[in-house]
C-alpha cells in the first residue's frame, strides 16, 4: 500500500508540477478501473490519506492545486 500511495504521489506531483489536472485524473481512472472490484473501499482510503497530507507534502503555492485535482 505504502508503494501505491508513492506512485499516486507521483502522479499528483507531475500534474502539479506541470499544472496539467488530466495527468493525475487519467491515472487516477485508470487505477480505479483496473482496481475497482478488487479493492474499492481501500482506493478510496488511499486519496484520502493523500488529501490529508497535502499540506505537508507540497509547497504553499502548490497545496490549493493538489487538492483540487485530488
Amino acid at each position: 500500500m505504502f508503494q501505491d500511495i508513492l506512485y499516486n504521489f507521483s502522479f499528483l506531483t507531475t500534474a502539479v508540477n506541470l499544472q496539467d489536472e488530466n495527468i493525475f485524473s487519467n491515472y487516477a481512472v485508470w487505477l480505479f478501473e483496473l482496481l475497482c472490484n478488487l479493492m474499492k473501499d481501500q482506493m478510496v482510503d488511499h486519496y484520502h490519506v493523500l488529501l490529508v497530507f497535502t499540506d505537508e507534502l507540497f509547497n504553499s503555492e502548490q497545496v490549493d492545486l493538489a487538492k483540487s485535482y485530488l
